[in-house]
């Protein structure tokens, strides 16, 4: 993805689970507060995207869900769609952005596929947590994963041997790769591959079954 973001700019695209994601961060960035105003939010995404009814009927059922189960944790102050870029060593960077911190909670909203039961290896809330540690110089009162599907919250429980394992070894490992320019398209063999959004830049015309 670094060479098909950076250094080779390739149209991205999308599957209609990215645009429905897309559609349910706008809505809850710019109509949390009410639902008339996230239910406008949501008639102008469905048109942006020219969406289908099913996938319009998802939309508003995550709206919903988000209004009877999750508004009530959210405050005026709460600070939406927060990027960071922390530098790691000689120019290298972690970039993210974190969907909502609440009063130190920090709120990434799924709109896809079930939770696990447990994200003491979760990649995504490691990053978070070690983020808003390296920000704000204080641990995040939690990081949680919210499923819309299931109106489930799952909250983030640090382990220090997942913990070491990403910051001292695999990252290092993505660096060095990224910087030699090593690239293997390991994820033609889980088929992380074709979910990718630069897989026509990658993969070209080559026909592999999915």
């Amino acid at each position: 993805m670094v060479e098909y973001r950076i250094k080779k700019p390739f149209p991205v695209v999308q599957t209609k689970e990215m645009i429905l994601g897309s559609a349910v961060h706008s809505v809850f960035e710019k109509g949390w507060k009410d639902r008339d105003t996230a239910l406008q939010v949501m008639k102008e995404e469905i048109e942006k995207y020219k969406m289908t009814k099913a996938d319009a009927n998802n939309l508003a059922f995550y709206t919903d869900i988000f209004f009877l189960n999750f508004r009530h944790m959210l405050y005026d102050d709460d600070q939406i769609e927060y990027s960071f870029k922390i530098p790691l060593h000689d120019n290298v960077f972690l970039v993210g952005k974190m969907d909502r911190i609440s009063r130190g909670n920090i709120f990434d909203w799924k709109s896809g596929g079930k939770l696990p039961k447990s994200l003491s290896n979760d990649v995504q809330c490691m990053i978070y947590d070690f983020a808003y540690r390296s920000i704000f110089e204080k641990e995040p009162s939690s990081v949680c994963l919210v499923g819309l599907g299931e109106a489930r919250l799952v909250p983030f429980v640090k382990n220090e041997l997942f913990y070491r394992e990403l910051f001292t070894k695999i990252i290092p490992r993505m660096v060095k790769t990224i910087k030699n320019e090593s690239y293997e398209k390991l994820g033609m063999f889980n088929h992380s591959c074709f979910r990718c959004q630069y897989k026509n830049g990658c993969l070209g015309k080559a026909e592999v079954d999915e």
